[in-house]
């Protein structure tokens, strides 16, 4: 079966695809910021980047295949693959960590004078700017229909424009009080300000990766009553729910419903029956699909 290319998935591809083609762009303007002002936060600033830049780049790869369609070696596609993008934005946003800390105690146990930041901090306003927009388009994107990869990317964009903030605000101190010998530790002690709220973001991103690698249930209250309510509707003699199956697959939620039959129910009344139920719910539950099993002499129902 192949997954509809929706006006939403081209979005999203398109906001994905253009985020690494920005942050080429921004990784040259970094290296020439940092040749000019020879700063601690700067560099860290060049690694994050490249860093972020790879990540982005293996989503927006991650989300083209996983559009693809089903084949026979991988009946549920290839959703998987965008937890596994996830976690490799957390794994850069750690990295970038390490980086950022260890230059940052290297600078400051030989601090030494800055150069020009001037373009450094006009590149930190732009970058800014940018990622506030990029981090607003992505979490639209994701708050329309969950994927792991876009829920990976809001997250993604927030934290670079929270760090892009802080390199503003470093640069800023540094020159203003560049005259002052204590400014020296400005931009190291700044590097780790920028650095604290990286892993956090990371842990986030990873947790909800993991659980749905390990097909973590999705079945909450409200959709156990809703799928019941459906059952219930399906007929007076309504198959009774034993269990229900569910996993989550990209943007796909694939629910399995086990029902338990009367003895005496004709094949076709069950198929009839199954395919009200599946219809109903699908039309329901967004991205669902649903798949009922029939099951016999059951003896404690769900």
């Amino acid at each position: 079966m192949k997954k509809n290319n929706t006006s939403s998935d081209k979005k999203k591809e398109k906001i994905l695809r253009n985020g690494w083609l920005f942050g080429v762009c921004g990784i040259g303007s970094s290296v020439i910021a940092l040749y000019l002002g020879r700063s601690t936060t700067q560099l860290a600033d060049l690694i994050r980047k490249s860093c972020e830049t790879l990540a982005v780049f293996l989503s927006w790869l991650t989300f083209r295949k996983s559009s693809e369609e089903t084949n026979q070696s991988y009946n549920y596609g290839y959703g998987k693959l965008e937890n596994l993008a996830s976690l490799i934005v957390a794994e850069v946003i750690i990295i970038s960590f390490f980086v950022i800390v260890y230059n940052a105690m290297t600078r400051m146990q030989n601090p030494s004078p800055v150069g020009n930041l001037w373009f450094g901090f006009l590149l930190a306003i732009n970058d800014f700017a940018l990622n506030s927009w990029f981090w607003n388009q992505n979490y639209k994107l994701a708050q329309q229909t969950y994927t792991p990869i876009m829920e990976s990317q809001w997250r993604l964009y927030r934290i670079k424009t929270i760090i892009n903030g802080c390199v503003i605000l470093i640069l800023g101190l540094t020159m203003l009080f560049k005259t002052y010998a204590w400014s020296l530790f400005i931009d190291p002690l700044g590097s780790l300000l920028v650095a604290i709220y990286l892993p956090i973001s990371a842990y986030h991103i990873a947790r909800q990766s993991i659980r749905e690698l390990l097909d973590r249930a999705i079945v909450d209250v409200g959709l156990l009553n809703l799928i019941k309510q459906v059952i219930g509707s399906s007929g007076n003699d309504h198959p009774k729910l034993v269990n229900i199956r569910s996993r989550q697959v990209g943007c796909h939620k694939h629910i399995e419903l086990i029902l338990e039959f009367d003895g005496n129910t004709l094949l076709t009344d069950i198929q009839s029956v199954s395919s009200f139920i599946v219809a109903d719910l699908e039309i329901r539950i967004p991205n669902s699909i649903i798949a009922c099993i029939p099951a016999a002499r059951i003896s404690k129902p769900f």
